[in-house]
Formats: C-alpha cells, sequence, structure tokens
C-alpha cells in the first residue's frame, strides 16, 4: 500500500510539472527585412497557398516559382507569430487580406498543432476562434474545424557580403581640437547606402571634433554603412584615436591662445552662473587648486597686470 501511495503522489507531481514548449516546425524572423531568412511554401490538404495581386488568397494544387507562393513567419515582441508574403510584401490578415500593419488586431497568427503542422488563427473572442481553412474548394475561414498547415522550405536568402571599403581618416590636429571623418568605396555589387559615424557609442555629425583638454583622451569610433537593400549585410568598421593633450596658457579661459580681457570676462560669468566651466576643459581653473571661485579670479587679474 505504501508503494501505491509513492506512485500516485509521483504521478501527481509529474502532471504539475510544467509542459515542454512546442517547437515551431518553421524558422522565425524578427522582421522580414531581417536576413537571413527562409521562406517556406504552405501546404493543407493537398493545396499550396497563395497571394493574389489583388490582395486575395487563392490555392492550388501544384505550386509555383512565384514568389507570391512564399511566406515567412515573423515573431512579435509579444511571441506571436505572423505570416508575411514575399511577393505582396504585406502580412496576412482577415481570410484573404493583406496588410502592411503587422501589430493590428485582425493580422493572422499562428497557433501550434501537433507534429509538424499548425493551424492559421485570424479572428479570436472569449468564446470562439476563427482558422482559415484551405481545400480543393478554395480558401475559406470556418470556426468549427482547423486546416492543418505544413511548411515547406522553398526558398534561404542568406545576406549578401558587401564589397566595398571602409577608410578612416588620419586625424587633424589643430591648436585647440582634433578632427577626423570616414568614407566609403562601394563596390560593384553594393547598392546605395546611408553612411553614420558613432564616437564612444553616440551618433555624430561628420567630419567629427573633438576639443583638446590639458588630458590625452582616447576615443573609439566606429563606422556605419547600412544598404538599401536589406540582403547586403551593413559593414562596421572600428578605429581608436588618441586625441592628443593641449599645452594651455594659463589664463587662457576660452582657448583662443591669448589672455586677455576676454578671459577675465568669461571667468567672471563663470563665478555669477552665466556660463559653465565645463565648457572650457579645465582652463577656468586658473590657480589650478581645483574648482572656480574668486580665488581665480584673483590669479587672472594677477595674470593680466603681469604680477
Amino acid at each position: 500500500m505504501k508503494r501505491l501511495h509513492t506512485i500516485i503522489l509521483l504521478v501527481a507531481a509529474m502532471t504539475m510539472l510544467p509542459l515542454a514548449a512546442t517547437a515551431a516546425p518553421f524558422e522565425t524572423n524578427t522582421s522580414p527585412t531581417d536576413y537571413p531568412i527562409q521562406w517556406y511554401k504552405l501546404k493543407a490538404n493537398g493545396q499550396y497557398l497563395y497571394a493574389l495581386s489583388y490582395g486575395e488568397l487563392s490555392c492550388s494544387s501544384s505550386s509555383s516559382s512565384s514568389d507570391e507562393y512564399l511566406w515567412c513567419f515573423v515573431t512579435l515582441s509579444n511571441g506571436k507569430i505572423v505570416i508575411y508574403n514575399k511577393e505582396r510584401k504585406q502580412y496576412m490578415y482577415q481570410i484573404w487580406n493583406f496588410t502592411q500593419y503587422m501589430y493590428q488586431s485582425q493580422t493572422n497568427y499562428v497557433k501550434l498543432g501537433s507534429g509538424n503542422t499548425f493551424n492559421i488563427c485570424y479572428d479570436e473572442t472569449s468564446t470562439r476562434t476563427y482558422y482559415l481553412n484551405c481545400d480543393e474548394g478554395g480558401v475559406y475561414g470556418s470556426v468549427s474545424s482547423q486546416c492543418d498547415f505544413t511548411a515547406v522550405p522553398a526558398l534561404y536568402e542568406d545576406f549578401i557580403e558587401p564589397t566595398g571599403q571602409v577608410v578612416f581618416s588620419d586625424l587633424e590636429v589643430h591648436d585647440d581640437y582634433c578632427s577626423f571623418y570616414y568614407n566609403f568605396f562601394p563596390g560593384e555589387t553594393d547598392s546605395g547606402a546611408e553612411m553614420r559615424l558613432y564616437v564612444n557609442g553616440a551618433w555624430v555629425n561628420m567630419p567629427y571634433q573633438v576639443q583638446r583638454t590639458s588630458e590625452v583622451q582616447t576615443i573609439e569610433a566606429e563606422a556605419r554603412v547600412i544598404f538599401v537593400n536589406p540582403r547586403i549585410r551593413p559593414i562596421v568598421a572600428t578605429k581608436t584615436y588618441e586625441i592628443p593633450a593641449r599645452e594651455i596658457s594659463i589664463g587662457d579661459v576660452n582657448g583662443d591662445g591669448d589672455v586677455n580681457g576676454n578671459d577675465l570676462n568669461t571667468l567672471i560669468n563663470i563665478i555669477l552662473g552665466k556660463d559653465s566651466a565645463d565648457n572650457y576643459g579645465g582652463r577656468a581653473d586658473v590657480n589650478g587648486i581645483g574648482g572656480v571661485d574668486g580665488s581665480d579670479l584673483n590669479a587672472m587679474i594677477n595674470i593680466l597686470l603681469g604680477k
């Protein structure tokens, strides 16, 4: 009796374990423009589903090489899997129409079936679910029966490797700043592209200028080339630049290379709170003891008086 009791407890415990997630019988993407993409043909009851040019669905007992027959599965942020047509460049929704809005409530989504099958749900209420069906008579909606679809791999599109080259410029060193940029030289197979420059992770304009300070700076530059054709893999190139320290004349608060009344005015504005010392790379700390206050103003006056 004790052994039977143990078995009952074991079975009861097993029923409380979470069920293993059912693997989808297809690959999914996060977007229909994020390559690589595995395109499928959808087959049910001996029929292949395809998208007509005027926005409706139909089916045929024989498949075609046309992109109308090619579909990919896209997983949304909420976990829902929706279906996209390669020719129409739109998502399947309702019974036989298409839309470009992947998050609207009417977008069809996949419900996994048993084995390698799945169902296509086009509407769901609190009491019933409406499914897409496909047989010799065509495509229609049904609430009473489910059509078991299978995904037949048809076309795998991987990234196209770019053939162009990214070249960073040498660092141009000026008295109070340094600058650099990069060029992209496209190859024969590259299409139009957008160039972006990032410095320390932030998107910046080209040519990029960085102010020199009294200390050596190291910055990380990243070049990104994003192609119009999403199948071409983006180019990402990096380069480290070392910004040399600037020899700063004591009292040259505004950094123009001269020490004069303009520096005194700048310092006064900083002390009065009309300007920020952060804008001047430490040059406002005239006496070099840290911070900016009246003692720096006295030191500035003494410099101008030749003391």
